[in-house]
């Protein structure tokens, strides 16, 4: 199998906001997950954190949530979660910096 893709812009991991600089998730201790974006200017290679954001609550049910990159499709980051029952949810990013209602996509 052969093909060619045309790259539009550089990667960035973790890139919730589709704004090419990645972004930080954090967990705090009453479940609320918090995403902070980074930003760049281009006559300076050092990133700047933007004000926190609520993504929302009830994340605290799951025992890991890790940021897996774009898996889905779409062009921003995705998120997958593992619960107490050993079931995975996927988060699609949306590229606003949110994630869209829960799919799941394994368990056991």
């Amino acid at each position: 199998m052969s093909g060619t893709f045309k790259v539009t812009r550089r990667p960035a991991p973790h890139d919730y906001t589709d704004n090419g600089s990645p972004d930080l998730l954090g967990l705090d201790s009453a479940g609320v997950l918090w995403r902070v974006d980074t930003t760049q200017v281009p006559w300076n290679p050092t990133l700047y954190a933007t004000t926190p954001v609520s993504l929302g609550g009830g994340w605290n049910t799951y025992s890991q949530i890790t940021p897996v990159g774009n898996i889905a499709g779409s062009s921003a980051g995705d998120v997958v979660a593992r619960d107490g029952a050993g079931m995975l949810w996927l988060y699609q990013g949306t590229g606003k910096g949110t994630f869209a209602t829960r799919t799941r996509i394994g368990g056991g």
